[in-house]
């Protein structure tokens, strides 16, 4: 076993990079976990106008039925509530660690502002890829 990054990660887009110019949410694919076993989802913004943005995890067993993700099956900096981190300050990144036992799981990015203009993206780091979970 290499115990490199490059040979023990792969990197999937559940957010393609794009730049939201209205209100709503943007959900992400759905990204297969049953090759991996650690889940880092890291979410960036660029340069915002008028605009700030909510990144969510949700969860599901089958890929089509869709739950947000509980406090227990996270590991992040914001607290008791799960990962439901709220951006306001341009060029930033905010990562979190799913430890959950669902199949799949996509990222959320709620868009709010009269008329924002958000870039942003996310990926999921998939890891230990010798261990399927």
């Amino acid at each position: 076993m290499k115990r490199d990054f490059y040979h023990n990660t792969k990197v999937v887009q559940t957010i393609t990079p794009r730049t939201a110019e209205s209100a709503g949410a943007i959900n992400g694919s759905a990204v297969d976990l049953s090759d991996c076993g650690a889940v880092l989802v890291v979410a960036s913004v660029g340069d915002m106008t008028l605009a700030s943005v909510t990144f969510t995890v949700q969860e599901s067993a089958n890929g089509t039925s869709w739950a947000d993700v509980p406090a227990v099956s996270l590991i992040s900096d914001t607290g008791a509530n799960g990962w439901a981190k709220q951006v306001t300050t341009d060029d930033t990144t905010v990562r979190c660690a799913y430890i959950g036992t669902k199949r799949y799981i996509r990222a959320v990015a709620t868009v709010a502002g009269q008329t924002p203009v958000a870039p942003l993206s996310v990926v999921v780091i998939k890891g230990r890829l010798d261990i399927e979970g």
